[in-house]
Formats: structure tokens, sequence, C-alpha cells
């Protein structure tokens, strides 16, 4: 189903988790958050994962103003995104949902996506806990 997502090209954790290294924090265990979600969650979320790219993308520009975060920003991945790829990563990302839709319930998704937000509010939170 997720084929055309090509998700082995969409990891971010792995950003997430060495940009937390390098600030001395490390990522709460949650397993795998996702179990027992159905496909059109899972899209739900995946929309919510990709919108963060774009929204990435700003925020990178505007953490590169600040001098006191350079040192930081040297290692940072994840507010880097896809970079240059980033409007072709959400094309083909449009691409598949617009694909896989007519299968799904779009409330599903819609709840899927607020799902993941709440996820990923109270990942956050317990990060920030973590470090303080």
């Amino acid at each position: 189903f997720f084929a055309g997502y090509v998700p082995e090209s969409r990891r971010k954790t792995p950003w997430l988790l060495a940009d937390l290294a390098g600030m001395g924090a490390t990522l709460p265990d949650a397993a795998n958050p996702f179990t027992g979600w159905s496909l059109a969650e899972l899209v739900g979320a995946a929309y919510v994962s990709e919108g963060s790219m774009l929204g990435g993308k700003t925020v990178w520009h505007y953490l590169q103003q600040s001098p006191a975060l350079q040192p930081v920003l040297e290692q940072a991945r994840f507010y880097r995104g896809y970079g240059a790829e980033t409007g072709a990563q959400w094309r083909a990302f449009t691409t598949f949902v617009t694909d896989v839709l007519p299968q799904l319930d779009p409330d599903e998704v819609v709840a899927g996506a607020r799902r993941a937000f709440t996820l990923y509010r109270h990942l956050f939170a317990s990060t920030r806990s973590a470090t303080s």
C-alpha cells in the first residue's frame, strides 16, 4: 500500500535522533507509536510528517539568522529536511495521496492527522521534560 510513498526515502527519525544527540538529549522511548493504526490514519500521519518538511524549511531559514544557534546548526539535520528536493518530495506525496484516497475514508485520514499531531506534541513535551 505504501510503496508509492517510498517510505525508505522519507525517514526523519534518524535526523531527529542525531539532532537531539547533538544537543545532549534523547528521544523518549515510544516503541512504535503507530502500531495498530489503520491505513487511513497512517496516511494522515504521513501528511503531518511531510507537511513538517515544508514548515521546517521556513523554520530553518529563521534559525540560521540567530548567531547564538550557529554552533548547533552546523550539525543539525531535521530542519534542513529534504533541502532542494522539498517541493518535489511534497508533489510526489500529494500524488501518492491522490492515488490512494479513493480507497480510504477521508474522515479517518483527518482523524489520523489529528492523532499524529497529538502524539508529536506529547513526544515533544516528554523530550523537553527529559532535558530540563
